[in-house]
């Protein structure tokens, strides 16, 4: 180790003498490098630690060691010019205090990437003018690997959606569903103007004439010879029909598929004393596990021929005697 015990040349031998000298000029070369501090210490001197890797100088009170520099790094990490960078070794902890740093002197390129923790950060510190500027409607998230990034701005109408746990949100059309929105399945039947609904035969129910789609907006949903097929999903339903001069009568929603009522409406009576028309009416909430279909059945106490599912008008476009609407709720 260059370090020297002392400074001070005694009188001694002459041989003696040369080799203390030698080693005080070794020990001043070499900034007095060694693994430990010099056991005689004075102010201002200087002692290249070898441990650390720092060039430490006393200070005037001889009472403890400044930090210089890095022995390995180019002037010792000193900037020199407009090059030079400034490595975190050569900064003592909480060193850099915001009046250290000019207005607007610390750049983003000047950060290293994921260097800045929210330990290093004062409380509420970061206002909203000292943020990057962004795209108006992006948002911050973080990505699957828990790593900061953006949500891209998303279009008129849509929202925020969860894609779960692991996965970052994004911006999303949302479903169009519940009464009254888009997810309306209406059929009616409608006849010829001036043609008459049909026979009601009682005894037993008679599935409805429905052979008119007015409006579908359920993915897979169909009409065909007077049955209604749903995909899997959760419904609303309001169904009306018309009777004639039949007395009792009753209308429900039947789920054909697995022989189970789904709807079933009020117990009404149309006189068949004052040919009287009454429309029935059934309204309800039901689950599909699968794809299904479904009928809606009337039954009466009394058969009346040709009209008894609703007597014409002729009043034009057309004749109608059953609707029933279905929207899909999730």
């Amino acid at each position: 180790m260059p370090q020297s015990t002392d400074k001070t040349l005694s009188n001694i031998s002459h041989t003696a003498f040369r080799a203390e000298l030698n080693s005080i000029i070794t020990a001043l070369d070499s900034l007095n490098s060694g693994a430990t501090e010099p056991a005689v210490k004075q102010a201002y001197m200087f002692w290249a630690d070898t441990t650390t890797g720092l060039l430490k100088q006393r200070n005037a009170a001889n009472s403890a060691w400044i930090n210089k520099g890095s022995l390995a790094a180019v002037n010792f990490g000193f900037l020199v010019d407009t090059a030079s960078v400034i490595v975190t070794s050569l900064i003592d902890n909480l060193a850099v205090t915001a009046g250290k740093l000019a207005t607007d002197s610390v750049e983003t390129l000047k950060i290293k990437a994921r260097n800045v923790t929210a330990a290093k950060i004062a409380l509420k510190a970061i206002t909203l003018a000292l943020m990057a500027d962004g795209v108006p409607g992006e948002l911050w998230t973080w990505d699957a690997s828990n790593v900061a990034a953006k949500v891209g701005a998303g279009t008129v109408g849509q929202v925020l959606t969860s894609q779960g746990a692991g996965a970052e949100p994004v911006f999303a059309t949302p479903p169009s569903l519940g009464i009254f929105e888009s997810q309306l399945f209406h059929a009616q039947d409608q006849k010829v103007s001036n043609t008459a609904g049909g026979t009601f035969t009682n005894g037993a129910e008679r599935t409805r004439d429905l052979n008119t789609v007015l409006t579908n907006e359920i993915t897979s949903a169909s009409l065909a010879t007077n049955q209604v097929s749903l995909p899997a999903g959760t419904y609303f339903t309001e169904g009306k029909a018309i009777a004639f001069n039949v007395t009792t009568h009753r209308l429900k929603l039947r789920d054909i598929s697995n022989s189970i009522d789904l709807a079933i409406g009020f117990s009404q009576h149309s006189g068949n004393a004052d040919l009287a028309s009454e429309v029935a009416i059934f309204s309800g909430r039901f689950t599909l596990t699968g794809t299904t279909t479904l009928e809606m059945h009337h039954r009466s106490l009394n058969t009346k021929a040709t009209n008894g599912f609703g007597t014409p008008h002729n009043f034009g476009p057309h004749e109608m005697y059953a609707d029933i609407k279905i929207w899909k709720v999730s």
